[in-house]
């Protein structure tokens, strides 16, 4: 919703500026104004150069003074017990842009890097991640394990990714502790997360019914 805000204020201030030098045009002339072949070809001096270009920063910084500046990273520390004696703990990334449910309980979902958690995972479901990602065919999965196929949407195109339900979990930034009832675990092989993180989650998971916060003034 922020990307489309200020893709229609880009277009809305390109649209003015080139409706008031239309209209100066026409009205008051401008000197050394010339169209050929569909391009318009102003003859400025260095003076009007330079304080179009200071204008055109201070409409920068209005637009900035509007709209905020881009947002920190706000990285959260993700904490899952997997089973008896195995526990998954991995720094996610706040990513508004992050829609993905789980279509089978409405569940929602955490992206991880499978390269940065594999150590943590039991033997069993690590071997069928690796056949999943490294084999043309994937391996049926472990016995007892909830195991989803997701249909997902990334940058590469559509792709069916390996998921797990899980049972409990929280995420912890400072001093807030969301505690997470029901979520949906989803592995990808990419490894362009950056270093800083190893997964993704979106608003929905701190807002949602699934989750209880503690911490701070609010109550969830």
């Amino acid at each position: 919703r922020m990307l489309g805000r200020q893709i229609v204020c880009f277009l809305l201030l390109n649209l003015a500026l080139a409706g008031i030098s239309l209209l100066a045009s026409l009205r008051y002339g401008l000197p050394g104004l010339q169209v050929n072949n569909l391009t318009v070809y102003l003859n400025l001096s260095p003076l009007l150069l330079l304080g179009c270009m200071l204008a055109a920063y201070l409409l920068v910084r209005i637009f900035l003074a509007l709209f905020g500046p881009p947002r920190p990273k706000e990285i959260w520390q993700f904490t899952a017990q997997l089973e008896e004696g195995c526990i998954l703990r991995l720094p996610l990334l706040h990513d508004t842009g992050f829609f993905l449910k789980d279509p089978y309980n409405g569940a929602q979902t955490v992206l991880a890097e499978y390269t940065a958690c594999a150590a943590q995972l039991p033997p069993d479901l690590r071997a069928y991640l690796q056949g999943c990602f490294c084999q043309e065919r994937w391996p049926e999965p472990p016995p007892g394990r909830p195991i989803r196929i997701l249909e997902c949407r990334t940058a590469a195109g559509r792709r069916l990714l390996p998921a797990l339900a899980i049972q409990g979990a929280r995420l912890q930034r400072g001093g807030q502790t969301v505690f997470l009832r029901e979520l949906t675990l989803v592995f990808s092989p990419e490894t362009s997360m950056g270093g800083q993180f190893g997964g993704l989650f979106g608003s929905e998971l701190l807002a949602g019914h699934f989750a209880h916060k503690q911490g701070g003034k609010e109550q969830w």
